[in-house]
């Protein structure tokens, strides 16, 4: 004769359930959502944004703080071919001419370091730059597609605009 205890089987049939559903739980409770995904996603979307919103400034600024340096050098070399009396050509010996940077709204991007040979306080381009007949002693480019597109004067602490397309500064 064949006993059958039905309670003992319905009991471990109930217990391998309650095993497979746990174990499907704590799977899905170790995985992540599509919406975390999604949500994850997002926030770094944001902050790579931001970062790079924030690198181009920062790259703008640094071009235009090299600018600024590079032309800082051009007027203290001017400034120092003027205090230590360069010789303004080969073949002449004259110490008294002045020397200059000249700078102009029409080429954004280009400046002049210049001997001032007629004394008129201005910049006379001639013919080239470094030859006996111009006043051009070296040309510069200003890097970084930084432009000059106008001056200022300073009247105080104020800049004051102005609407001149040259200037020339000159060391005497």
């Amino acid at each position: 004769v064949l006993a059958f205890d039905f309670n003992h089987c319905v009991h471990f049939i109930s217990r391998g359930m309650d095993a497979m559903s746990r174990k499907n739980r704590i799977a899905t409770k170790n995985a992540f959502t599509l919406i975390e995904l999604l949500v994850v996603i997002a926030i770094s979307s944001v902050l790579a944004g931001g970062i790079m919103y924030n690198y181009r400034a920062y790259n703008n600024r640094l071009g235009l703080v090299g600018a600024a340096q590079e032309i800082s050098l051009a007027l203290r070399q001017t400034q120092d071919y003027a205090i230590s009396v360069k010789q303004s050509t080969k073949t002449t010996i004259d110490f008294s001419k002045g020397y200059g940077v000249f700078f102009d709204t029409s080429n954004p991007q280009t400046y002049y370091l210049f001997v001032d040979t007629n004394q008129d306080g201005n910049y006379n381009p001639g013919n080239g730059c470094g030859g006996s007949s111009t006043e051009c002693v070296e040309q510069g480019t200003i890097k970084n597609n930084v432009r000059i597109s106008s001056f200022c004067l300073m009247s105080g602490s104020m800049c004051v605009a102005t609407t001149a397309p040259k200037v020339s500064i000159l060391f005497i």
